[in-house]
């Protein structure tokens, strides 16, 4: 038995002259295309499922346009990964987003700045006379 990967998944073959590569049906990527039913136990909703639990409700939209290629790409890696193409794209976005917004709100110091930072503000210093000024003015508007 040879196993092929379909357009919806996994799908094995048997050895036969009836199932020559010439005669096999294809789908639109080129692939055979396997039939395929009931739930898979490597989504992520189907735990939920199991569970007896309901997944948040998903309230908002992200709709864009891309080249065709790339549509396809993104569905042969999200059929790599065991992941409907909406659950491969909103698991990568949100990697994605999350790292981005880290990198945009983190502050890495070098040791010799973290060393410099750390002793300016364990210092007992007093405040100079802006800043007692800041602070009055604070105190003034209800602070």
């Amino acid at each position: 038995m040879r196993i092929l990967v379909g357009c919806m998944g996994w799908v094995g073959i048997p050895d036969t002259d009836a199932f020559t590569s010439d005669k096999m049906p294809t789908c639109s990527r080129g692939f055979f295309p396997s039939k395929m039913y009931g739930k898979y136990p490597y989504m992520s909703t189907t735990m939920a499922t199991a569970m007896n639990l309901k997944p948040p409700a998903r309230d908002a939209r992200l709709d864009f346009r891309l080249q065709s290629e790339h549509k396809r790409l993104i569905e042969q890696a999200a059929v790599a990964s065991g992941q409907t193409v909406s659950e491969f794209a909103l698991s990568r976005l949100l990697d994605a987003a999350r790292e981005t917004v880290e990198r945009a709100t983190t502050t890495q110091l070098s040791r010799r700045d973290r060393e410099a930072f750390l002793a300016l503000i364990s210092e007992d210093s007093e405040p100079n006379q802006a800043l007692q000024a800041a602070a009055e003015r604070y105190r003034r508007r209800g602070g």
